[in-house]
């Protein structure tokens, strides 16, 4: 600004711009920092150019709360350090970091700070020069900046570090297939648990009228059923447990902990009752201020491991262990054990393999499982961390399970490994299976008389190897059950005399063999009733006595073996006992009630994954039955259910 003097032009002292005004108001009243001023003015160089003398004792900011602050910075690190120690260390070599990480949740408060200093900003700034960013673009350049800072600090700490075991590195990270098996870890910020942040009442009115915050509450403590037996059940997410265990939130009565989401405040901040109205505004600014002496935010910070499979195929020798931890309900009449689970068998595949796949993995974490009140361990039915158990297929517990006539035919099987503390190397994993095998590293695995791997006789599980698999491997055990042939032996016997003729004359010479089973009876309780198409693709019989004898099967994937012996009621047709029938009565039919077989022992003597092929229907020679095939239907009629049930009944008497 000139002025005219006696001599001449003098230079007065400039007035200070719009712009510059309204940021050193903001400055002073609701103490915001520079960050957060450069964020939400991120075209002009207005920030610098106000003058700001920020005083020994500055305040927290009004609007990241701290966040952006150099304190939470280094505490994050130091957090850090602390949950990745369990792993081997965040410098550990073997613990490659995730592509995707880190993770950043903020509070969604920071959207209606933000906005409401926006606001401030553009009513105080009358130049167009001036040009505030949108609370939402506030909110995601703030999260983008804190990811680079956690990153960039993390990267100048490995730096720090001596490049020490290489190679064990490369000896575990060699077989790890897309990132499975690497580390990551969520940060969250979040305000103080013992503080009281109450929401203006006209930001409320705008919540709970929206559409998005009329859904019901306890959505979010409902829990997907998993059973009601004992063993633990893999779930969660450890973002979510973290923010849970972090604010406290267990049970539908913590409701009122539940933040407001990001969404949710976006719409609310954008509805008409606040975006357009000055005098609500005012409330906000208001209610902002009254916010300068709140504590600052809090930060938290957990760390996991991905996922990774390793994998391998399994026999089982004994007809006491199940596949995976076998309950079914009590059926006691004694009052309060009704509704008790029962264990049946011993053990199971997944516990034998698990007890010593556990110590070779390091062990597997619990810090990442959600808690209860009453709970601080993390220790409840539902958990993160996890071996799970997957198998292409499943044995009976009464069933053997062998691999005839080479190594190779044992039951495929893959451990998914979820949250463990270390990656076993393959020495690792090789030791694992001497243990499971019960045997010594030079010990031969397989053996050709028994087709069972290893010795374990009191566990009765044997593997062939344990190896890394790629994740694809999970999905192929599923893809491959209906393109296995499955290899069966089983002792049967006949209420009738039986000659070797007669087995030769029904069974040899009828395979391959087309088949109808209906949904059998023994486990019609927990499946739908409907009408499967099976092959049996081979059949050898072996005469013993008049009363008994052994079969040899090959039959295509899912055939349930027992009840083509015995016909279950006839809803297997044809069956061992149809065609044994058809031989007894020359053909005729007649006096079906007075052949009966059944089955008193069964071993699934090899799996062979993806061989099976469909037979030619026209060089299938089956002949009448004289068991009508069963109906399809999805519902089974009362009554004929009580009749199925009684003629069992007296069957097995």
């Amino acid at each position: 600004i000139m002025e005219e003097a006696e001599d001449g032009f003098i230079e007065l002292e400039a007035s200070p711009s719009p712009g510059i005004v309204a940021i050193q108001k903001i400055r002073e009243e609701c103490h915001v920092c520079n960050e957060c001023l450069s964020i939400l003015l991120p075209k002009t160089s207005l920030v610098s150019d106000a003058d700001y003398d920020p005083p020994n004792d500055t305040p927290t900011c009004i609007v990241c709360t701290g966040i952006l602050g150099s304190t939470l910075q280094s505490n994050v690190l130091t957090q850090l350090k602390d949950k990745f120690k369990p792993y081997g260390g965040l410098t550990s070599k073997t613990n490659v970091l995730h592509s995707d990480s880190p993770t950043v949740s903020l509070p969604s408060m920071l959207l209606l700070r933000a906005f409401i200093v926006s606001r401030v900003l553009q009513k105080l700034s009358t130049s167009e020069e001036v040009v505030v960013a949108d609370a939402l673009t506030y909110y995601n350049r703030v999260k983008d900046l804190l990811k680079s800072r956690i990153d960039n600090d993390v990267n100048e700490h490995y730096e720090e570090c001596s490049d020490s075991d290489e190679e064990e590195c490369e000896e575990t990270m060699s077989p790890i297939y897309e990132e499975e098996g690497s580390m990551c870890y969520h940060v969250l910020y979040h305000a103080p648990t013992d503080a009281t942040h109450t929401i203006p009442t006209i930001l409320q009115n705008c919540l709970y009228s929206s559409k998005s915050n009329q859904r019901n509450p306890k959505a979010q403590f409902r829990q997907r059923f998993r059973g009601n037996d004992p063993t633990l059940k893999q779930g969660g997410c450890p973002r979510a447990n973290l923010e849970a265990n972090t604010l406290g939130i267990f049970e539908y009565s913590d409701v009122e902990k539940v933040p407001v989401s990001v969404a949710d405040m976006t719409a609310a901040i954008d509805s008409p009752q606040l975006s357009s109205r000055s005098e609500a505004h005012e409330d906000l600014y208001q209610w902002l201020l009254h916010t300068k002496d709140h504590p600052a935010a809090c930060v938290a910070v957990c760390a996991w491991r991905t996922h990774y499979y390793l994998g391998g195929n399994y026999t089982k020798s004994s007809r006491e262990v199940s596949q995976t931890p076998f309950y079914v309900p009590n059926d006691s009449k004694v009052a309060g054990e009704r509704n008790k689970m029962v264990r049946k068998g011993r053990s199971s595949v997944m516990e034998e393999i698990n007890q010593h796949l556990g110590p070779a993995v390091g062990g597997i974490s619990t810090a990442n499982n959600k808690r209860t009140p009453n709970d601080t361990t993390g220790s409840g039915s539902v958990v993160y961390g996890l071996c799970k158990f997957h198998a292409s297929g499943r044995e009976d517990l009464d069933v053997l399970m062998k691999s005839i006539p080479s190594p190779d035919h044992g039951r495929p099987f893959v451990c998914e490994v979820i949250d463990s503390y270390r990656l076993p190397t393959q020495s690792d994993l090789d030791h694992a299976a001497c243990g499971i095998n019960s045997l010594k590293a030079d010990d031969e695995i397989w053996s050709r008389e028994t087709g069972f791997y290893g010795r374990n006789v009191e566990g009765g599980v044997g593997v062939n190897e344990l190896v890394y698999r790629p994740k694809a491997s999970f999905g192929n055990l599923q893809a491959d059950t209906e393109h296995k042939v499955k290899h069966y032996g089983c002792r049967c016997y006949s209420s009738q005399p039986l000659t070797p003729a007669t087995l030769d004359q029904r069974l040899l010479r009828t395979s391959p063999l087309l088949i109808h089973q209906s949904t059998p009876v023994r486990v019609l309780h927990r499946r739908s009733n409907i009408v499967r198409k099976r092959y049996v693709l081979h059949v050898t019989p072996t005469f013993i006595d008049e009363h008994w004898f052994t079969l040899r099967l090959s039959t295509s994937a899912g055939t349930y073996v027992k009840e083509f012996v015995h016909g279950d009621l006839g809803r297997t047709v044809p069956s061992v006992q149809s065609l044994l029938t058809l031989a007894l009565t020359d053909g005729t039919g007649l006096n079906l009630n007075g052949v009966k077989t059944d089955i008193v022992q069964l071993d699934c003597e090899g799996i062979d994954c993806g061989v099976f092929v469909e037979p030619d229907l026209n060089d299938i020679t089956n002949e009448a039955s004289p068991e009508p095939v069963a109906k399809e239907t999805n519902e089974l009629d009362e009554q004929d259910t009580l009749s199925t049930v009684s003629k069992k009944q007296k069957i097995d008497t």
